[in-house]
């Protein structure tokens, strides 16, 4: 499924001395946040991070466009019209299109291909480490990195930033802020 992840599970270890821990924190924990971020961040931002392969069906409206279901398409390994191979009508992938011969209308056309933004960029990279952190430590943090403000006083209060509320997509506003810039629209026509 995936060609490589975002961050591996010696660069979170080596993030955080908390996770350095292979007792309290295993790797198949570390990996399993790491896997819900993946899949996190490609539902907030509509794209990969990581090279995704995929298959994808639809029927022929008579045209020669079609509007792809996913960002970053980085290769057709696959096209078929009607259960034969149709590579060679097969023209393009431009941003969120294929372009292909027109297939006769109803024809199935089967599409295998592989999609994501690979390798991800440093910023999201650094995002993907504060979230993994924050799924596995944040809970036992004094101060949560979802702190916006906080006020000095016997008692400590502070401000947090909620996911789902005012723009924040997780909640943590530095990686809200990362993943804010890599936002893919979809536009349909």
């Amino acid at each position: 499924m995936t060609e490589a992840p975002i961050v591996t599970i010696a660069d979170i270890r080596n993030h955080d001395k908390t996770l350095a821990d292979k007792t309290k924190f295993p790797a198949v924990h570390i990996a399993a946040a790491r896997d819900a971020v993946e899949e996190e961040f490609e539902l907030i931002t509509n794209r990969s991070f990581t090279v995704r392969a995929k298959y994808w069906s639809f029927l022929s409206g008579g045209g020669d466009l079609a509007v792809m279901p996913d960002n970053d398409i980085q290769r057709v390994t696959s096209f078929m019209v009607n259960g034969t191979d149709a590579m060679p009508s097969l023209l393009g992938v431009t941003p969120g299109y294929l372009e292909f011969l027109p297939a006769p209308e109803g024809a199935a056309v089967e599409v295998r291909y592989e999609y994501g933004l690979f390798p991800p960029p440093a910023d999201v990279r650094r995002a993907a480490l504060i979230r993994v952190r924050d799924l596995l430590i944040s809970a036992n943090s004094a101060i949560p990195d979802r702190a916006v403000s906080f006020q000095v006083s016997e008692l400590g209060t502070y401000q947090l930033a909620t996911a789902g509320r005012a723009g924040a997509e997780t909640g943590i506003p530095e990686v809200d802020a990362i993943l804010a810039r890599y936002k893919a629209q979809r536009w349909a026509l």
